[in-house]
């Protein structure tokens, strides 16, 4: 039991320090509710900017608009199936309004300055590249997990430009919801609760952002969990949403577009799924399987052995603790 209590105890690091400065204490469940409605604003914002491009392709296609206003809708199906893969890029590119809408909440309505969102500017580049390599192996790892077991067979498919586009597009989402998952909603819960139960809040709040996909299981719902504690935990540990940021940017990019189960975002190499989908995340990619589970425990694990960077441990904590 006192080793699983240290694992579970942090440092009251600069950033949630002074996010407590002219704060109120709240309940949790105020703090929910709050978040509930501030996602479903952002969702709507964030859908409402990301249907611009596909209207605007849509109506650019011969005989879609014909056929709409002739009350058929063939021609718009066909159009939909046949959509080409950088308008999924470009999609990405809009999921930034998270961070839009997290700011704003937390400066208008919590009266938080940047800082207390993780927004950090010094040693940032090396923060973001570690970041971006642990999600990236992380990935790695789970893909020659699956190799070993022959749950997956690979396949090179090319290269295309439009791997940037999502690249790009990868790094955005991965920002925007770590500032409105962690950088807002994990502090804001971080003010009032243990850590732990910052964590968990944080954890279920980046699964609530997945419940709209539409390959989503059981197990990959436990995967975004254990990705959001495991992200959060890296916020608590580094101090800032950078490197955090970055793992959920390299998560996605080495899973979608370097290996892939399907070309919707021109990946390098296709990974057929072979077997159970319990086991490789079938056509969801290899993050939401059951040996993606196996590698998310395991680094969490090490990550929760792992110091937290003193740097931004509070001031009150190094006096009390002599850290």
């Amino acid at each position: 039991m006192d080793f699983l209590k240290k694992l579970f105890t942090f440092k009251r690091t600069r950033m949630v320090d002074e996010a407590v400065f002219f704060h109120q204490p709240v309940t949790i469940g105020k703090s929910i509710l709050s978040f509930i409605v501030t996602l479903i604003i952002a969702s709507l914002i964030v859908a409402v900017f990301q249907s611009l491009p596909l209207i605007f392709y849509l109506s650019a296609q011969p005989g879609v608009m014909d056929g709409v206003a002739n009350g058929s809708t063939s021609a718009l199906t066909d159009a939909i199936n046949d959509m080409p893969s950088w308008l999924t890029g470009i999609d990405l590119l809009f999921t930034g309004a998270f961070a839009l809408v997290a700011v704003y909440y937390c400066k208008k309505y919590e009266n938080r300055s940047f800082f207390t969102m993780g927004f950090i500017k010094e040693g940032c580049v090396p923060e973001y590249l570690v970041g971006f390599l642990v999600g990236g192996a992380m990935v790695g790892l789970t893909m020659l997990l699956n190799l070993a077991f022959g749950a997956v067979e690979l396949s090179f498919v090319g290269f295309s430009p439009v791997i940037f586009l999502f690249l790009l597009g990868f790094i955005i989402k991965g920002f925007g919801e770590c500032a409105f998952i962690h950088g807002y909603f994990t502090v804001s819960v971080a003010r009032d609760y243990a850590p732990v139960v910052a964590l968990c809040a944080g954890a279920c709040g980046y699964a609530a952002l997945s419940l709209s996909s539409a390959t989503i299981t059981a197990v990959s719902f436990l995967n975004v969990i254990l990705l959001g504690f495991f992200t959060g935990a890296y916020v608590f540990k580094r101090g800032s949403i950078i490197g955090a940021s970055a793992v959920f940017a390299g998560w996605n990019f080495v899973q979608l577009s370097v290996f892939a189960p399907n070309t919707d975002t021109s990946p390098l190499i296709l990974a057929k799924a072979v077997g159970s989908s319990y086991v490789n995340g079938a056509y969801g990619g290899v993050g939401g399987g059951l040996l993606a589970t196996v590698i998310l425990l395991l680094c969490t694990l090490a990550l929760l052995l792992t110091p937290q960077k003193q740097s931004q441990v509070s001031d009150f904590e190094k006096n009390a603790f002599g850290a």
